[in-house]
């Protein structure tokens, strides 16, 4: 799935994994540490309180700063829906095991990943090589032994992760179902998500057919769009 904007700066003090590949992560924050309060805004398109923000951010960033479990972390309409702190140890389990949240800054993390807060988009340029081409070996690496790949990311995210034809299974939400079916606005659409993200962990869901019999509430399984390479659930209307 993909990262939010929206943070916590909040540590809970909670144990949890490695950052997965810290050295190319490392090298992300310091760059961007170097980085003026104006090249750090015509970088991000940024001003105002949110751009001091960010700088005063990466400006005083180090290896020995607090780091946060990426699902506490990570506080956007998306990570609502999954309501983590109401699944049960064995849920939880099969979420840190199965879900990777890809980020322009990690190039992906675990729920129970342990990372620094930050602000980094996939469509922004500090290195001379965009951050897709700087990712690329390591998500590739990280997918090329699955069977299954359940994308339930954005556009933005979703371009980081090349795999065979036939291994990935991409998850649409809509309102209504068949042709006449509509887009779900950004807010709408991010719920959903996260919302299947929740779902799935709390029915430990592992084969396309597990997946093709479950759903946020009040969306079903649309067969008329579907395929075995695309799910499509419609939000009644």
């Amino acid at each position: 799935m993909s990262p939010s904007k929206t943070q916590s700066v909040v540590n809970n003090d909670t144990g949890g994994g490695d950052i997965l590949w810290p050295e190319k992560t490392t090298r992300l924050f310091q760059i961007l540490r170097e980085y003026s309060e104006d090249e750090l805004g015509k970088l991000m398109n940024i001003k105002g309180d949110l751009l001091q923000e960010t700088y005063e951010l990466y400006s005083s960033w180090t290896t020995g700063n607090d780091k946060i479990r990426a699902i506490d972390l990570y506080q956007g309409v998306a990570f609502e829906g999954i309501n983590y702190n109401e699944l049960n140890g064995v849920q939880k389990e099969y979420l840190n095991k199965s879900l990777l949240i890809l980020s322009a800054m990690y190039g992906a993390a675990s729920p129970d990943t342990l990372i620094w807060s930050y602000r980094l988009d996939m469509t922004m340029k500090p290195l001379e090589e965009t951050l897709y081409s700087y990712w690329k070996d390591e998500i590739s690496q990280m997918f090329q032994n699955e069977d299954l790949v359940v994308n339930l990311a954005s556009n933005e995210f979703a371009r980081m992760v090349k795999v065979e034809k036939g291994k990935i299974l991409n998850i649409h939400f809509k309102k209504g179902l068949g042709k006449s079916s509509k887009r779900l606005s950004s807010y709408e659409g991010k719920k959903a998500r996260g919302e299947m993200v929740g779902v799935l962990a709390q029915n430990k869901a592992y084969t396309r057919e597990d997946i093709r019999n479950l759903a946020p509430q009040g969306f079903v399984f649309d067969q008329e769009l579907s395929d075995k390479d695309n799910y499509y659930y419609g939000l009644s209307i």
